[in-house]
C-alpha cells in the first residue's frame, strides 16, 4: 500500500460512492411515459417538460442544478444533488420506464453489510454479498465491485474473483496485518455510507 494514501480521505469517498451507487442500484420503478419523442430532448441533454410535468404529480420537483448525461443509447440519468436523488430512464420499446434511487433500501441493505463485517469478518461479508436474494442482489452486487475496487487500490487483492482473491493460498485471509487494515477501511467507509443514505433519504422526505 502507498503510504501517500490518505485513508480518512479515501473512506470519506468511497462512503459517498457506497450510498450514491447502491441507493441507484436499487431504484425503484416511479412511472412509465408512453410520449417516446422525449428521447430526443434526452439525447440533447435537455431534461423534458413533459417528464418534469410528470414527476410534479408525484411531488417531486427537480431543482436548477439537476443535470442529466446519457449512460448507454436507451438510457439516461438525472441527478439532482439538491434532492439527493438519482432518476434513472430506460428505453423499453415504445414507452420509457422512470426509476428513482431508493437510499432507504440503500441504508437498509449497507447497515446489514456493515453488521456482518463486524460481527464475522470479511469472508462472511463477501459470502453476505453474493447471496442476497432478488430485492437486494443489485445492491450487494454493487457493494461487491466497489469493495474490490477500494482494496484494490490499496494493493490488497488483485483483479481475480473477489472470494478467490481472499482465500487463495496467498491471499489477504493469510496477512493478518493487512486484513486488519482492510477491515478497518472498509468498516469505515461503510459507517459513512450508512449516513450518507440516511441524509439522502432523510432530504428526500424533505422536498416532498
Amino acid at each position: 500500500m502507498e503510504d501517500k494514501i490518505n485513508l480518512d480521505k479515501l473512506c470519506a469517498e468511497y462512503g459517498y460512492r457506497f450510498a450514491k451507487e447502491v441507493s441507484r442500484a436499487l431504484c425503484k420503478l416511479l412511472f412509465e411515459e408512453e410520449n417516446i419523442r422525449i428521447v430526443d430532448d434526452l439525447n440533447r441533454k435537455v431534461i423534458p417538460d413533459d417528464l418534469k410535468n410528470k414527476l410534479r404529480t408525484k411531488k417531486i420537483i427537480l431543482s436548477q442544478k439537476a443535470n442529466i448525461c446519457q449512460l448507454n443509447s436507451d438510457k439516461w440519468l438525472i441527478e439532482d444533488p439538491q434532492l439527493q436523488r438519482d432518476f434513472i430512464i430506460r428505453k423499453d420499446g415504445q414507452k420509457l420506464k422512470v426509476y428513482i434511487s431508493n437510499p432507504k433500501a440503500a441504508e437498509t441493505l449497507l447497515t446489514k453489510a456493515l453488521g456482518v463485517l463486524q460481527e464475522q469478518g470479511l469472508y462472511a461479508f463477501a459470502l453476505f454479498c453474493e447471496s442476497r436474494p432478488v430485492g437486494e442482489e443489485a445492491g450487494a452486487k454493487k457493494i461487491k465491485e466497489l469493495t474490490k475496487e477500494l482494496l484494490k487500490k490499496l494493493n490488497f487483492i488483485n483483479n481475480g474473483n473477489f472470494l478467490e482473491e481472499l482465500r487463495k493460498n496467498d491471499g489477504l485471509l493469510t496477512k493478518l496485518d493487512d486484513l486488519m487494515l482492510a477491515i478497518q477501511v472498509l468498516e469505515k467507509s461503510l459507517i459513512y455510507a450508512r449516513y450518507h443514505a440516511k441524509a439522502m433519504k432523510e432530504t428526500g422526505e424533505e422536498t416532498k
